[in-house]
């Protein structure tokens, strides 16, 4: 299909605004992410979302899917990297706060990891993964009282989930 518009509203568009490369549109450049993913195509999921974080720089998926196929790739780094930008692309995506706090952890990084986790619970309070890693990564760095509270707020979400954490923590 084409389409038409009056040479009054040239004036009109956005000023900077950057074309999507090679004419992709959003729905394409998800469609191909969640397929790359879906097979386990993680070089291929990486190179797509490479080229989709080029094309559009502010977009929050595309740089959560570069942050998926780099951890996917064992590249700890480079995935905090991309879940940073897809957090500050749009800083009440939980998942990517998830996600970017269990790369933290996967790093010993567990200060910045519980920072991460944090953001997530504040954002969705009934994320009961989060509070699991929350509760997980306080037990760690020896902090048993933080541990506990998440335990708190995870057993009323997940009471098994909350019991098989407790029993982790604390020795019997």
């Amino acid at each position: 299909m084409n389409f038409a518009m009056p040479v009054e509203w040239i004036g009109e568009v956005k000023p900077g605004r950057k074309p999507v490369a090679k004419g992709i549109g959003l729905t394409e450049w998800e469609k191909r992410a969640i397929a790359l993913e879906t097979t386990k195509d993680w070089q291929g999921l990486l190179e797509w979302c490479r080229n989709w974080t080029k094309s559009e720089p502010e977009n929050a998926m595309a740089w959560f899917g570069l942050g998926e196929a780099y951890y996917q790739l064992k590249h700890y780094n480079e995935a905090i990297e991309a879940y940073r930008q897809a957090v500050k692309a749009n800083p009440k995506d939980a998942d990517s706060w998830n996600l970017l706090g269990y790369t933290y952890d996967k790093l010993k990084r567990y200060n910045e990891a519980i920072e991460a986790y944090r953001q997530c619970v504040t954002i969705n309070p009934e994320d009961a993964i989060s509070w699991y890693s929350l509760g997980h990564t306080y037990s760690l760095t020896g902090n048993t009282t933080a541990a506990l509270s998440a335990i708190r707020e995870l057993r009323r979400l997940d009471p098994e989930k909350a019991d098989e954490l407790f029993n982790l923590i604390v020795p019997r």
